[in-house]
């Protein structure tokens, strides 16, 4: 899904992975829209390296894990994430663990 945006650390084509109206929640809040997504993300490759991994697809639902990496402190969250037509409509976090 958001893998090689993300391994592209490009936050622009992390924001077209999104629907205009898609909406991001996470630690630090709500984002909606594609404008506050990829201000979210410009900064989040700046300060982090992210790795994501054990993607698991239900129909258009689909859950993975992140390890963010920001300045050697590692941690981990959970996301589930809906997919329209082809884009992200909604990527909420669902939990954290210890990486």
């Amino acid at each position: 899904m958001q893998r090689a945006a993300f391994d592209a650390r490009d936050p622009d084509a992390i924001a077209a992975l999104y629907a205009e109206d898609g909406y991001e929640v996470n630690g630090r809040g709500t984002f909606t829209g594609r404008d506050e997504i990829r201000e979210l993300y410009a900064e989040m490759v700046q300060k982090a390296t992210i790795d994501c991994r054990n993607y698991v697809a239900n129909g258009n639902t689909v859950t993975y894990e992140c390890i963010m990496n920001r300045a050697n402190l590692l941690t981990g969250e959970q996301y589930e994430a809906v997919v329209e037509n082809g884009k992200i409509k909604s990527n909420v976090r669902t939990g954290v663990f210890s990486p």
